[in-house]
């Protein structure tokens, strides 16, 4: 019995794919002798991003979106014949996507495959947010200099003010300071010694991948935690984003020496003595780059196979990035060497990723296509309607027409009291109705500052649109006239700071009729639209008689573009 059920699905399973495969090659759609299928068709929709594609859910909008994809193929064929695939921009369009869709790829084969979560890391990652810690760090590229900040530490100086001396990353800015946090976003080994730290504890130097960090925890509060099922899908992404950035990083070190990545020292102790020399001078601005003379640009910092890289890239790199300056406290040859070797493992990936031949994969090959198809559509679309042309009497023609629509929203200026708690909120109520003044009370106790400095008004008018976002509180303030206020209600989330509020209505805007001269930039811009719409739609429609387009949207109507939408890489 078993084996005849097991039979039975096998076959089962055949017959699906051979219906599926048989579905693809209905035609949907003839341009001349040419055809297009229901698998082309699935194949365009694809190639929308995820988030962009639209809801095919009934026969007219599948029968639609057929016509756009034949109207788009019209308009390249025509593209084509006018040579606008070879222009500049579509060249460069196909380039940029190539070296774009094939570095994807190779990050997902390389990095992103390589990446398995179970749903035990997931709750263990669960279990680690059960408090936020606040961090500080310094963050070095150097294990010498690492061990010589940690030496500071130990006889004294403080941590951040070394974190703003040494720190090669924007937290120096901050002293080092990493904000409150969550764990989950450093390497799994660090975090589990962060979690054994109390409050005022400083661990390191510590490897962090290719680097070294020093921590400082400054506090731990635990926090009232959301379910799990609740949180899991941004658990999952955070954990799969944390092994990426260890895997990516790892990967880089093992290229480096694929490419057997060398640095010629003496050049490397060149550089780093010019910047600790001008660094050593008095007012020095940060980011600035000493001179070197053209023998010493000239010169090989770093070679590897199938390239180098002088003193000179080095410098334009800086040129170009001040903020890649180190200044000469935490400036060493093991830096230099850390900072440009990860400049050049850009240069490595490339090379490495068209060794592999990833830039003739079809798939990439057919993004790219992709791209340049985009570039050559626009520029023909553009070449059609490049003469319409709007003069004032179309644009009053259209206002005439269409003058009913053309009036503001009605809005209403308000003023605020927020309280943290609802009987603070009722004994200013209270006191509101005793005849205080509700802009004196908001000045002394309203806790949303922004407003309280105001007298409680809102810095901008609430238009119908804005209220509709939150409709407990527009129904209060369709209740009230202009000068009263509302007994204490929540405030709205996403309106202000947690607590209650008092609203008062300062005035009440009516909605106006909008002057020609006042909507006049819009209305060309929406009649040129328009007209150029026109032009084009004509166009199209005599292109479509000539290339003889036939669409048959009943090929098309069973197909459930519900689950292609779901459907990812």
């Amino acid at each position: 019995m078993a084996r005849n059920l097991l039979v039975f699905l096998l076959i089962a399973a055949a017959m699906a794919v051979i219906s599926c495969g048989k579905e693809d090659q209905k035609v949907v759609a003839r341009i001349g002798d040419d055809v297009i299928t229901v698998g082309q068709i699935k194949q365009e929709y694809l190639a929308i991003s995820p988030d962009a594609r639209p809801d095919l859910s009934t026969v007219d909008a599948k029968e639609q979106f057929v016509k756009d994809v034949v109207s788009k193929e019209i308009v390249k064929r025509e593209a084509i014949k006018r040579g606008l695939d070879r222009s500049p921009d579509a060249i460069k369009a196909f380039q940029n996507a190539l070296e774009m869709q094939a570095w994807r790829a190779y990050y997902n084969d390389k990095v992103r495959s390589q990446v398995k979560i179970t749903e035990d890391d997931i709750k263990d990652l669960y279990a680690k947010q059960r408090y936020r810690y606040h961090l500080g760090w310094i963050f070095l590229r150097s294990k010498s200099m690492a061990d010589k900040v940690a030496e500071k530490l130990k006889q004294g100086q403080s941590f951040e003010d070394l974190a703003s001396i040494y720190s090669l990353d924007a937290s120096r800015d901050r002293e080092g300071d990493l904000g409150i946090r969550p764990l989950g976003l450093m390497p799994a080994d660090i975090e589990d010694k962060i979690m054994t730290m109390n409050p005022g504890d400083v661990i390191g130097p510590l490897p962090y991948d290719t680097y070294y960090v020093l921590v400082k925890l400054y506090s731990k509060e635990p926090i009232e935690q959301q379910s799990y099922d609740a949180i899991k899908a941004n658990l999952e992404t955070m954990e799969r984003m944390r092994r990426e950035n260890t895997v990516h990083r790892n990967l880089a070190a093992k290229i480096r020496e694929k490419y057997h990545l060398t640095f010629h020292d003496d050049v490397v102790d060149l550089v780093v003595s010019k910047f600790k020399a001008l660094y050593s001078k008095p007012d020095v601005e940060p980011g600035s780059i000493p001179d070197f003379s053209d023998e010493e640009l000239s010169r090989k910092l770093a070679t590897y196979d199938g390239g180098e890289w002088q003193v000179r890239n080095y410098v334009e790199k800086l040129k170009a990035q001040p903020g890649l300056v180190i200044l000469s406290e935490a400036f060493d040859a093991e830096t230099l060497k850390s900072l440009v070797g990860d400049l050049i493992t850009g240069e490595l990936w490339t090379m490495d990723m068209r060794s592999e031949g990833y830039e003739n994969r079809p798939d990439v090959r057919r993004a790219a296509e992709r791209a340049q198809e985009e570039v050559i559509v626009t520029a023909m679309h553009d070449e059609i309607v490049k003469d319409v042309k709007v003069d004032d009497a179309k644009l009053r023609d259209f206002y005439e027409k269409n003058k009913d629509q053309l009036v503001t929203d009605p809005g209403t200026r308000l003023a605020v009291i927020v309280l943290a708690s609802e009987q603070e909120a009722q004994d200013i109520y209270n006191e509101l109705e005793q005849g205080k003044d509700f802009a004196g009370l908001a000045k002394a106790k309203s806790i949303d500052k922004t407003t309280a400095e105001r007298g409680g008004e809102l810095v901008r008018v609430l238009y119908n649109r804005d209220l509709e976002k939150f409709p407990q509180l527009q129904e209060v303030v369709d209740s009230l006239d202009v000068g009263g206020f509302s007994k204490p209600m929540m405030v709205p989330p996403g309106f202000g700071p947690e607590g209650y509020m008092i609203v008062k209505v300062l005035e009440k805007i009516p909605s106006r009729q909008l002057e020609f001269e006042e909507v006049k930039d819009m209305l060309e811009n929406r009649v040129l639209q328009l007209e150029q719409d026109q032009v084009f739609g004509d166009w199209l429609k005599q292109r479509m008689q000539e290339y003889k387009v036939e669409v048959y949207p009943e090929a098309i109507a069973s197909v459930d573009f519900a689950r292609l939408k779901e459907q990812r890489d």
